[in-house]
């Protein structure tokens, strides 16, 4: 199969599970922009160990769900500039990584309307980022001079 830089599955009623961990590894990588948004998704995001296959993804849109579990570390993700997932129903902390300015070139990040723990996460990246975390909406643009 050719490479495939967009997928765009939104609005499509799907129901299931996100699982990557089966499919074509070169296709896969290909990936740029996916957006599974407003569907019926159900189950762990990535349960069977998908995301290293994403390498070059730029844009995920997993928005207005309804996965469960932990946000992943991203850390293979090098490349992913905007990370949507509000509206699902994850749990835990926010992962650091998704923060660190060493580990990806992430401009917006909107993790609202989930069930997350966020305690004092450390601003930590250069430039101007948009960040919408938790229930509470917590919006915060941040530049280099917040820590």
């Amino acid at each position: 199969m050719g490479s495939v830089l967009h997928v765009d599955l939104s609005n499509n009623r799907f129901s299931g599970t996100l699982d990557l961990g089966l499919g074509d590894v070169s296709f896969l990588s290909s990936i740029q922009h996916l957006n599974v948004s407003h569907n019926s998704l159900v189950g762990e995001l990535f349960a069977h160990d998908g995301m290293p296959y994403l390498d070059n993804l730029e844009v995920f849109d997993a928005s207005n769900n309804q996965l469960v579990g932990h946000i992943p570390s991203f850390t293979f993700v090098v490349s992913l500039r905007i990370l949507r997932l509000a509206c699902n129903q994850l749990t835990g902390s926010l992962p650091e990584t998704l923060l660190k300015e060493s580990s990806m070139v992430l401009s917006e990040l909107d993790l609202s309307q989930n069930k997350l723990e966020v305690s004092n996460p450390r601003w930590q990246h250069a430039g101007d980022r948009w960040i919408e975390i938790g229930q509470s909406r917590l919006q915060a643009r941040y530049s280099q001079n917040m820590h």
